[in-house]
């Protein structure tokens, strides 16, 4: 037994049940304490080490994240949610191999999740992988018809094998769930342009153009021209009138306390923030 009487399991518990709390609040610093001590007692508990990559990835330290993410699946290999968020976090990094490998552990465990399967998709779509693209997309869709990407990358998939007719079945189908989605828009010019529909093809480039003129433009290989600005003042605008100065350093030094940024982004912060005091 140990403090007040309790067993080691019983302090475990209510140490996370306090970091939970603490994190509820935004206090993640104190939260992160409660969790330490849980992990002096038996660094092996795997709820431990996901309130922890839950923290971490809210405060968007992916370094952190992916290091407590590790250790929740070396101690159950079968959490797809680990999985998965690991799969997120080598995403965003543009690891994808190693993104592929995390959202195939998600759809052998848990096949229900849809964004895994559109993932996995895109993965291999463009590492040329088109069959394997194709069974993924048509996963996606069997779980949500209303997928308005795996109905693009399906329309992809169909036009790159020459597909045309089916292509542009599939990108009509993803225009119709979301026809403000520039790429969308996009891939129907170019597909009407290969199939000599100058017409139609114009009709979708300019709506592309439209939603994203910076986009189309690179697309295009046109030059971007930047819109001049409206504003004749220097004055502050009301969004930036509000920050208080004094309350970001405070929650940067919080950050630095933890271990969420260097001290070299703090001392950036504070810099900031102290011209604007």
């Amino acid at each position: 037994m140990g403090l007040f009487g309790k067993s080691k399991t019983q302090q475990i518990q209510e140490y996370i049940k306090q970091a939970q709390q603490y994190k509820q609040l935004g206090d993640y610093k104190t939260a992160i304490a409660y969790l330490n001590k849980a992990q002096a007692i038996n660094v092996n508990v795997e709820m431990i080490w996901a309130v922890k990559s839950d923290i971490y990835l809210e405060l968007k330290d992916y370094g952190n994240a992916m290091h407590c993410l590790n250790q929740v699946t070396k101690l159950n290999p079968n959490n797809a949610q680990a999985w998965y968020y690991k799969g997120n976090i080598s995403w965003d990094k543009g690891d994808y191999d190693m993104a592929l490998f995390s959202y195939s552990k998600v759809t052998a465990l848990a096949p229900g999740t849809v964004d895994a399967w559109v993932k996995r998709a895109f993965i291999h779509y463009h590492a040329n992988q088109l069959d394997s693209a194709l069974f993924c997309l048509n996963k996606a869709i069997a779980l949500d018809n209303e997928n308005a990407v795996a109905w693009l990358y399906l329309g992809h998939v169909n036009k790159d094998s020459g597909n045309y007719n089916t292509a542009q079945e599939y990108y009509m189908k993803s225009y119709e769930i979301n026809p403000e989605n520039f790429y969308v828009n996009y891939a129907l010019g170019e597909l009407y342009e290969i199939m000599n529909s100058p017409k139609k093809s114009q009709e979708y480039f300019d709506k592309a153009k439209d939603i994203d003129p910076k986009e189309y433009a690179e697309k295009r290989g046109e030059e971007v021209i930047e819109e001049p600005s409206n504003s004749t003042s220097q004055e502050p605008s009301a969004e930036t009138k509000k920050v208080n100065p004094m309350q970001k350093i405070k929650e940067a030094k919080e950050l630095l306390d933890i271990g969420a940024i260097s001290q070299e982004e703090f001392d950036e912060i504070k810099d900031k923030y102290l011209k604007q005091a």
